[in-house]
């Protein structure tokens, strides 16, 4: 339990470090190293949620608690990145 708590906390703080990257990035405007750091988020994100499925089977309050403040994860993401993430997306499903 504490573990699963400890690994959490451990991708908060990686996904707040990579969004500190990004908006630095962002200002210098080097794309190709924003579009990086966006991938590695989107990954970490998706990390997390796996991690949240998984522990909500136990149920217990004090995860979803930690959980409950990166439920929007992309809404944490710097301007920049989400901007970069767009376009990538729309790029994907075969958008302008």
């Amino acid at each position: 339990m504490v573990k699963a708590l400890k690994e959490i906390n451990e991708m908060v703080d990686e996904l707040n470090a990579i969004g500190s990257d990004c908006n630095t990035l962002a200002d210098e405007i080097d794309w190709s190293e924003v579009s990086d750091k966006v991938s590695v988020w989107a990954n970490k994100c998706s990390e997390l949620f796996i991690k949240k499925n998984e522990l909500s089977k136990e149920n217990t309050k004090r995860i979803d608690l930690i959980i409950d403040t990166f439920k929007d994860c992309f809404d944490q993401l710097p301007e920049p990145c989400k901007q970069v993430l767009i376009v990538y997306s729309n790029y994907d499903k075969g958008g302008d």
